[in-house]
């Protein structure tokens, strides 16, 4: 990259909200950012992703900024650019986002899976800066994962390395149907932050759905270790917020599981340390 495109643009497309970052490549830092709201329909979407693009890069030249990286939920063609399938975002199935985008801008786009920009930001600028191998996992309204290694995304033979959610735990049950918001939901009829206070106050029913949930999470990520084998696992996402209800039990179930003796001591599983901004920060590091 020369020296004079020291800014990148980094843009994290989700279900209900886009989050848009102008970031400082060589002070690792936020410049400026801007939010709105996901249109729900192609056009009006591409459209106002572009008018918010030019609203972050606004006063900057383009020879100094290095590229635009999108990140979006669901599987990628890396070859072609295709978005192959988006849970949140059906309509854009089929699409090129990062083309269109590159061919408005002239400037080189990249687009990755949410949940892998959300482990390439932890891996290098949070709470995996001093390790090579990283897991990153989302907890949220779904489980979302990601393979850093030596720094750099592992995307797999055909680009969908990290989809930890899809693992089957229990029967025909995955990991995001047990260890997500779903998972509350669906036993307690409670939403999460109705849930999170129950328990923040003792309430027992509350408290056992979070230690199930601690469980479930524990051999989601057993399984993740004794296949990857990696030295740090971060969990982040709007679950990550009541890790202290669930995060001791997960620890324990995955110590319990995990069949190397050196990685039941060493591995560490940490929360994440970027918030709500890892995604687009994980995608204006696409560009690096």
């Amino acid at each position: 990259m020369p020296n004079k495109q020291i800014f990148s643009i980094g843009v994290d497309v989700g279900g209900s909200k886009i989050n848009a970052m102008l970031f400082d490549l060589r002070k690792n830092e936020i410049v400026r950012r801007q939010t709105i709201a996901t249109p729900k329909k192609k056009k009006k979407l591409l459209n106002q992703l572009i008018q918010l693009i030019e609203n972050v890069i606004a006063g900057v030249p383009k020879s100094r900024i290095a590229g635009i990286g999108l990140g979006i939920a669901g599987e990628i063609d890396f070859q072609k650019g295709i978005l192959l399938n988006s849970p949140n975002l059906k309509f854009l199935n089929g699409t090129r986002p990062a083309r269109t985008v590159e061919k408005y801008f002239k400037l080189k786009t990249g687009m990755d899976n949410d949940a892998n920009c959300f482990a390439l930001a932890e891996a290098r600028l949070g709470a995996g800066r001093s390790f090579k191998n990283v897991v990153g996992i989302t907890l949220g309204t779904g489980v979302g994962g990601g393979i850093v290694i030596n720094g750099s995304l592992y995307h797999g033979a055909f680009g969908s390395a990290g989809e930890v959610g899809w693992m089957i735990l229990d029967g025909t049950r995955t990991f995001e149907d047990l260890a997500s918001e779903k998972f509350i939901k669906s036993i307690s009829h409670e939403s999460p932050i109705n849930l999170e206070a129950k328990a923040r106050r003792g309430d027992k029913k509350a408290l056992k759905v979070y230690e199930t949930l601690g469980t479930n999470l524990g051999l989601g990520i057993a399984n993740i270790v004794n296949v990857m084998d990696p030295e740090l696992i971060i969990l982040g996402g709007g679950l990550a917020s009541a890790a202290g209800l669930f995060l001791p039990q997960a620890r324990k179930t995955a110590k319990k599981h995990i069949i190397s003796p050196l990685s039941r001591r060493k591995l560490k599983i940490v929360l994440a340390k970027l918030g709500k901004n890892a995604g687009a920060v994980g995608a204006a590091l696409l560009c690096q």
